[in-house]
């Protein structure tokens, strides 16, 4: 357990000590302005003990990584110009495709019908996403689509509920219905086919109550920020705001937990954490350079080995030395306070 000293500076060594020691500690405070990019505030966040963390966990999954979270835009995916959406999107698939002459065929029908749905009902960015959807799935060893045994129109329409799903984007309040969706496939439901889809490439993952505001309104969590909309990231660029601001509030509300304070008129106050030493040791490493080992332990008698260099546990003897053999008059004395309740190493 830490315990806190106030006591007053003498003008021997004691204040130089101190001032050194502040001087450290000051180099580890939090720096808000080296720390301040989104990623680095989300991968702060991901220590926080709240609900913070857990919705960062969610966005972190949606975005496909702390990576692609920090860089997220709101910019429409769009095809470069001298080749049309449907060529583009075969480009996309054609690398990585394993499937047999006649596989090959039923995906690129499949392909064809959802992108001509996206054409007449959606935009071309859905055409775009559902292109990279059918790509993902091509790709994946279990290759959901060439082996489904549903026709292709029913298939095609449940591509294009996968892709409006984990953009939030089915619902009465929302961009279409999945009735209009059916309607506009000729087909009775496919959401059970959708959602086979989405379980074999690992995207259906609430099988509770959502933990996040980002997942209560889509069943489907997709891992790559390339299959969202444009309407979807900017949704995620809002609620990354806001949970860059829950993470720097949680921040400054915190008390900085110091070892070292200074608080005016030469008197500093200490956290020290008692402990008990179990010895010396001389050891040498894989590298053959030499170190010197201190055994100690706290107050639940847990062992913690601490390593110094040679040369500073030299420097280590003599200021032990010196601190023995200065006189009672020029110790400082302490005062306790209560302990803080944490851990002595914490």
């Amino acid at each position: 357990m830490a315990t806190d000293h106030p006591f007053d500076c003498t003008p021997d060594g004691s204040a130089a000590w101190l001032a050194r020691l502040e001087a450290l500690e000051d180099r580890g405070e939090f720096d808000f302005e080296l720390c301040g990019d989104a990623a680095s505030l989300l991968a702060i966040g991901l220590s926080l003990d709240s609900a913070v963390s857990v919705w960062i966990e969610d966005f972190i999954d949606i975005c496909g990584g702390l990576d692609a979270a920090g860089a997220l835009h709101a910019e429409p995916w769009v095809v470069e110009p001298s080749f049309p959406e449907s060529t583009c999107v075969v480009r996309e698939l054609r690398p990585a495709s394993r499937l047999a002459e006649r596989e090959e065929a039923r995906v690129a029908e499949v392909l064809e019908l959802a992108e001509e749905y996206c054409a007449e009902a959606l935009d071309p960015e859905y055409t775009l996403i559902v292109g990279r959807l059918v790509a993902r799935m091509s790709q994946h060893p279990e290759r959901p689509l060439a082996g489904h045994r549903s026709r292709p129109e029913r298939l095609a329409a449940a591509v294009v509920w996968v892709a409006l799903e984990a953009n939030g984007a089915l619902g009465r309040t929302r961009n279409t219905s999945a009735t209009a969706l059916w309607r506009g496939f000729g087909v009775s439901t496919c959401a059970a086919i959708g959602r086979s889809l989405a379980a074999s490439m690992g995207w259906i993952a609430l099988d509770e109550q959502p933990r996040s505001p980002l997942l209560w309104h889509t069943e489907v969590l997709v891992d790559d920020v390339r299959l969202l909309h444009s309407c979807r990231r900017l949704e995620l660029l809002e609620h990354r705001l806001l949970l860059q601001q829950l993470v720097t509030q949680e921040l400054l509300g915190r008390e900085p937990d110091r070892s070292v304070t200074n608080v005016g008129e030469g008197r500093y106050e200490l956290t020290t954490y008692p402990a008990e030493c179990h010895g010396v040791c001389k050891v040498m490493d894989q590298e053959g350079r030499l170190h010197v080992v201190l055994a100690f332990s706290d107050a639940a008698d847990e062992l913690r080995l601490v390593q110094v260099s040679v040369p500073d546990a030299r420097v280590l003897s003599g200021e032990l030395e010196q601190a023995l053999a200065a006189p009672i008059d020029a110790v400082p004395r302490l005062s306790y306070r209560p302990p803080r309740p944490h851990d002595m190493w914490e």
